[in-house]
């Protein structure tokens, strides 16, 4: 009975074209199903490379900012490394190159005061640090009788402005050179302009029983580079 049903659908199928062009695209189209992988599609060569460009960029990017930081702190070490250098060198328990750079930084505040009202108290305030020889060698360079008189009757107007104050020598004794730069601007009465010295001054730092002392001075000019002119 049932194959006499399977047959007669089989002779009906190749009378039929239509009908069987139907169920050969059904057979193929199940074939075709099941060789298909779940898996999903590769990515191109054009999109693997993409995605690899974006790393390998991202990676160069924090590479530079790790480097940039670097930098950054190595500057930032480098300012003061000769400072800890001639600090390391210093005689135990002897003056450190560091502390005698502070000392003359703010001895100098007082020592180079040419304000009408403070300049005298605070020069012999000043020299209260100094050992004779040196403030007599400081009194005649910035504080002689023309100064001193022309500061206190206001017949002179002065000023010192520091660049730079910096421990630049250890000597073998324990005491310490410090440089310090910067310009003395000083105008007269009756001139129209003032005049002004840039100044390199080399302070002897010496410790002592009492404390810091100042025991040496040595002074001089030096010229300014103009600046370019801006007109041609």
């Amino acid at each position: 009975m049932i194959s006499d049903i399977v047959r007669a659908i089989i002779q009906r199928i190749f009378r039929d074209k239509i009908l069987m062009g139907l169920v050969i695209i059904g057979f193929l189209a199940i074939f075709m199903t099941g060789t298909q992988s779940s898996k999903e599609p590769p990515i191109s060569g054009n999109g693997r490379n993409k995605e690899a460009d974006k790393q390998v960029q991202g990676q160069a990017q924090g590479q530079f900012a790790l480097e940039g930081i670097k930098g950054q702190e190595k500057k930032g070490q480098s300012a003061s490394k000769g400072k800890q250098n001639l600090d390391r060198a210093a005689v135990p328990g002897g003056l450190k190159p560091g502390d005698a750079e502070e000392f003359v930084k703010w001895w100098i505040g007082g020592a180079m005061d040419f304000q009408i009202q403070t300049a005298e108290g605070n020069r012999q305030k000043a020299m209260i640090w100094m050992t004779p020889e040196a403030a007599e060698i400081f009194k005649n360079s910035f504080w002689n009788s023309d100064i001193k008189n022309g500061i206190t009757s206001g017949s002179i107007v002065a000023a010192f402005h520091p660049v730079s104050v910096s421990a630049t020598a250890l000597n073998p004794d324990g005491s310490v050179v410090v440089h310090v730069k910067g310009s003395l601007v000083m105008q007269r009465a009756g001139e129209a302009y003032p005049n002004t010295e840039h100044l390199l001054t080399d302070y002897l730092v010496v410790k002592e029983s009492e404390g810091f002392r100042i025991a040496g001075v040595h002074s001089k000019t030096y010229e300014q580079a103009a600046a370019p002119s801006s007109y041609y």
